[in-house]
């Protein structure tokens, strides 16, 4: 009787641990095949929705203007006949590309051509691209229309033109390249995620339509072609625009740079660059490393495009200057404080270098009296003054005036360059090191 009532005990404590165990395993299958799934189904939706963004965000520039195809048949005509010299192989491609490979663009007769062509012209010097103006509306690639505002549509179908809008009664040159190149793929200077380091947005001042304008792209983008943060870029936006009424919208943190920002009418050195490295990189043909921020030229991809004051196939050398210049252009500090007078004309430059481990403040003053003195400051009538720690970003624009310019260099360098001044002035330069 005890034993029997012994085994029926056991029994029933074998079949409660199997039980467990086998609920225990069925469930422990139930909830991975509940997760699992559910959590594939997510990844594959997230990875949907993010190739979705990426391709009307940054849209197929290449792929839309055949730029790949140009940039393919470029390569080939260069590489076609390697006995023949460099510049020969240049020359003949781009007569082939302004037949074959431009990029086709229309104005509205309501639009001043000429602003327009002025414009695509400092483009295609900068760059390699090309454009050929057709008036048929229908066949085009970019349509340049009459609008309240500087702006461009994408369209979703990308069969159909890009759309850019220009002001009848404000057809600034700078915010024509400026749309011509966000239409190419260039994103707004202001809107890279580094932005807060340099400006501040003021969101409530910004018309409500527009607010579009002043989104923080990611920063992988920003770091694709690893080029600084510029507020003299083309790409940037002045401070009141698209602005409700007249309150300011962006604020430049750099008290030098805030009278220029958003007011260019040519190409930064780095906006080109971006433009280049996006549709005009040649990497079939080899060149020597370029120093000091060099890249491979468009028009000559054997060889590096420089800085204004540098030359050479690397970019070695410092340019001399012209004869209506002061000729000695290089100048190192012997002593704590230096004086100079230079005479500053069209392409020239200055450059006056300090201790490694010291700055350089410098106080400059115009002392001729030959043009009239001006508070608006623009590329025609100002000298550039560079003293960032990379000497690729722009500098501070100086016109002449009865003031003196002062600024304190981030490291043991400053360079004053004349590339777009049309005038002969002379300078008075006093170089602190400290």
């Amino acid at each position: 009787m005890l034993l029997f009532f012994l085994v029926i005990v056991l029994f029933k404590t074998l079949n409660i641990i199997i039980g467990n165990d086998i609920s225990f395993i069925y469930s422990y299958e139930r909830q991975k095949r509940n997760v699992y799934r559910p959590s594939l189904f997510k990844w594959n939706f997230r990875d949907t929705i993010n190739k979705w963004k990426n391709n009307n965000k940054m849209l197929n520039w290449k792929k839309k203007f055949n730029l790949a195809n140009w940039r393919k048949k470029n390569s080939s005509t260069l590489n076609k006949e390697p006995s023949m010299p460099q510049i020969t192989k240049v020359s003949s491609n781009l007569n082939l590309n302004k037949k074959r490979n431009s990029i086709i663009y229309y104005v509205d007769s309501k639009l001043r051509v000429e602003n327009i062509q002025t414009a695509l012209s400092r483009i295609e010097k900068e760059t390699c691209l090309k454009f050929t103006r057709t008036k048929d509306s229908k066949k085009t690639e970019i349509k340049y229309l009459p609008g309240r505002y500087f702006e461009t549509i994408f369209e979703k179908n990308l069969d159909n033109p890009f759309k850019i809008y220009v002001p009848s009664n404000s057809q600034h040159i700078g915010k024509i390249i400026r749309e011509t190149m966000h239409a190419l793929g260039v994103e707004y200077e202001h809107n890279r995620s580094d932005r807060n380091n340099f400006i501040s947005v003021i969101k409530r001042n910004i018309l409500a339509n527009y607010r579009k304008y002043f989104e923080m792209v990611k920063e992988k983008f920003n770091k694709k072609y690893s080029i600084p943060y510029d507020v003299r870029s083309i790409m940037h936006f002045a401070s009141y625009e698209f602005a409700k009424g007249k309150h300011k919208v962006l604020n430049c943190k750099d008290k030098l740079m805030k009278e220029s920002m958003g007011k260019s009418n040519y190409l930064t050195f780095n906006d080109a660059r971006q433009l280049n490295e996006m549709y005009c990189s040649n990497p079939k043909i080899q060149y020597q490393s370029c120093y000091f921020h060099g890249y491979q030229n468009p028009k000559f991809p054997n060889k590096c495009k420089c800085l204004p004051f540098l030359s050479g196939n690397r970019c070695e050398t410092f340019i001399s200057n012209s004869k209506r210049c002061t000729k000695h252009n290089v100048h190192f500090m012997n002593r704590r404080v230096e004086v100079y007078d230079f005479i500053m004309g069209p392409n020239c430059s200055f450059i006056i270098r300090g201790t490694p481990s010291k700055r350089i403040a410098v106080d400059i003053k115009f002392t001729d009296m030959k043009f009239k003195y001006t508070s608006l400051c623009s590329e025609a009538n100002s000298i550039e003054v560079k003293y960032k720690n990379d000497l690729s970003i722009s500098g501070a624009l100086v016109c002449p005036n009865e003031k003196n310019f002062r600024v304190v260099s981030q490291n043991n360098t400053i360079v004053i360059v004349g590339s777009n001044y049309k005038h002969e002035t002379e300078l008075s330069v006093v170089a602190i090191e400290v």
